[in-house]
């Protein structure tokens, strides 16, 4: 079936044509469902409300008579499928007559036997009738075998095709570390810290995003990067370990969901160094990751005060020139010993837009859908018979789109924040939810007055994520502020399902060519820039509600760990993610020898 064919509609079948076209040895009866969600044409036809009209053989011909005698031969044989009941008047008042079409028949027995001059189609309390005698309707579908790309999960490599769509970017989230987690513990006794959890100086150990392990007697000091559920999983108000350390906050978050003493807290403030014990010391710099994330630098000093050994721990971060400037700055360019790293994309294949471009591009994205109107702008001239019916209301209507922008529980609000800005409107959030509460822990990380809670000050709205993975979710959240917005368009952050085109396909296996494409990517700029084609794409002319995939990540592309390797001055390289696979952990060795290979390279 040819794709871009408009799809049919139960009134586009003229009953009295199909009749006289066809031979009555060819008429069939055909079966209604609903039973499928799915947006994508599957080879059948579709009606309003996505539904598939399928056909199901019977021994011709089929005579009222005949099919009655079929069904008490067939017991098990039935008609009965999903059909909305509000569906079923739609149709008939748009082709006609119940006389010419389908009436509507209550029956309070199932076991009641049918008129026989009607074949009778059933679904729950409501009965559709097809009047053999006058009408049959005849469909013929082609099986259309429509074949879909398998997609992996970036990090452990499962086969995420056949999942929906929240789905898998909560099992990508999951393993990246950025999607809630279960954090109650098992009755199974904990296992030991594993040693990339720790770190050990000369004198004493600490712990850095461990906390959902066995006591440890010689460990008393722990810190936590960021208020994500991987790293936080473990902690909660019985949690007696020893002393937290995080940024401000972090800390309110883990007061506030955790219910966590503020007398086991320490608060580490940017780019303030403090004495964690007699000869070590820790300063803290942001991540660019979710609000409150840090990157840890660790110094060890010996009894005269100099310096003896540097460690960086990374958590969850997303690097940039100005980072990479700052600890170069602090340690003036002095040798980091050792760098626990934050490998989440530690695949060639792996690039996604800088922030500001993707920020950027989004934001003129939608200022243009504001501005020229979603129809107008990617000349789709098809128009619903709603449309029709809502237009005398559309004055009514305080704007024009209400913009929905998907976040985690705390994280991606970057981009809501740059959609508000360039429409000079505010971002709307619920006063006293749990988002609300949790975002008041650091508003000002926003820009001053930017959140409002009167809905009709704003037409961008931060939203969690799950209420974009389906239709259902979406209409639920439209109906109640229909009458303040015309449409709406929902924008869904996300880094890695971005993809570009096969490009950087290759493994590059040797040492050789792991260090030429180094050299090559970090002289390569096109995959810095967001490409404003990346939405046009997207654009699907049958979805009531167009939701664009924004390839906005949190955490470094492989071109941003081979930029940040290459530019820092280190001895040592530990991978913190994607420990599981014994090659990928082999390959990401090679690679960090390529870096520091390149880096000599460059240098020279």
């Amino acid at each position: 079936m040819n794709d871009k064919k408009r799809q049919r509609k139960l009134s586009d079948f003229d009953l009295s044509q199909t009749k006289r076209a066809l031979p009555d040895s060819r008429l069939r009866p055909i079966v209604i469902s609903l039973d499928s969600d799915d947006d994508e044409n599957d080879g059948t036809e579709n009606c309003p409300g996505d539904v598939k009209v399928e056909v199901t053989p019977v021994t011709t011909p089929c005579s009222p008579a005949e099919h009655q005698e079929t069904l008490k031969q067939r017991p098990n044989a039935n008609y009965r499928t999903k059909i909305d009941p509000e569906e079923i008047a739609d149709t008939a008042g748009v082709a006609g007559s119940s006389s010419d079409v389908f009436t509507t028949k209550a029956v309070t027995n199932e076991e009641s036997i049918p008129d026989p001059d009607v074949v009778v189609i059933e679904q729950k309390s409501v009965f559709v009738d097809v009047t053999a005698s006058k009408q049959t309707l005849v469909s013929e579908t082609l099986a259309a075998k429509v074949e879909h790309q398998e997609i992996l999960c970036p990090l452990c490599g499962l086969v995420l095709t056949h999942m929906e769509l929240h789905i898998r970017d909560q099992h990508c989230d999951s393993c990246a570390g950025t999607d809630k987690l279960d954090t109650r513990r098992s009755k199974k006794p904990l296992p030991p810290l594993p040693d990339v959890k720790k770190i050990h100086f000369s004198c004493y150990s600490i712990v850095v995003d461990g906390f959902n392990y066995a006591n440890d007697p010689s460990v008393t000091q722990y810190f936590l990067s960021h208020f994500h559920a991987d790293h936080y999983i473990g902690l909660k108000k019985s949690w007696c370990q020893g002393t937290v350390y995080c940024s401000k906050i972090t800390a309110e978050l883990l007061v506030y969901k955790l219910r966590l003493s503020r007398e086991r807290l320490v608060i580490l403030e940017i780019g303030k160094t403090v004495n964690i014990s007699d000869r070590v010391t820790v300063t803290c710099f942001d991540a660019n990751h979710c609000p409150g994330a840090v990157v840890f630098l660790f110094q060890e000093f010996d009894s005269a005060g100099v310096v003896i050994e540097r460690v960086l721990h990374t958590g969850d971060f997303r690097s940039n020139d100005e980072l990479i400037n700052s600890i170069n700055e602090f340690t003036q360019n002095a040798v980091i010993h050792r760098v626990y790293l934050d490998t989440t994309y530690m695949y060639p294949s792996f690039h996604f837009p800088m922030q500001k471009s993707v920020l950027d591009v989004t934001s003129r994205f939608a200022e243009q859908i504001n501005t020229i109107g979603m129809q107008k702008l990617f000349k789709d001239r098809q128009t619903s018979i709603l449309s029709f019916i809502a237009n005398p209301l559309t004055r009514c209507h305080r704007y024009r789109y209400v913009f929905l922008v998907g976040t985690y529980t705390i994280g991606k609000e970057k981009v809501a924040v740059a959609l508000a800005e360039r429409l000079g409107t505010k971002i709307f959030l619920p006063k006293n939810t749990p988002k609300h509460r949790i975002i008041q822990t650091y508003e000002e990380t926003f820009p001053t007055h930017l959140i409002t809670h009167d809905v009709t000050k704003s037409c961008v709205h931060i939203v969690p994520l799950r209420t974009l993975s389906s239709k259902e979710g979406m209409q639920r959240y439209f109906k109640p502020i229909s009458h303040l917005y015309e449409d709406m368009v929902a924008f869904y952050p996300t880094g890695w399902t971005f993809k570009n085109g096969g490009k950087f396909a290759r493994l590059y296996e040797t040492l050789e060519e792991k260090i030429e494409h180094t050299k090559w990517l970090l002289n390569y700029e096109e995959i810095d820039t967001m490409n404003e084609g990346t939405l046009f794409r997207q654009y699907n002319r049958s979805s009531r509600f167009q939701v664009f995939r924004v390839p906005y990540s949190e955490h470094s592309s492989f071109k941003d760990l081979s930029n940040f390797c290459v530019k820092m001055t280190w001895q040592e390289i530990i991978p913190t993610v994607n420990l599981h696979d014994p090659y990928m952990v082999s390959q990401m060795k090679q690679w960090f020898l390529a870096w520091k290979r390149a880096q000599e390279q460059i240098t020279l």
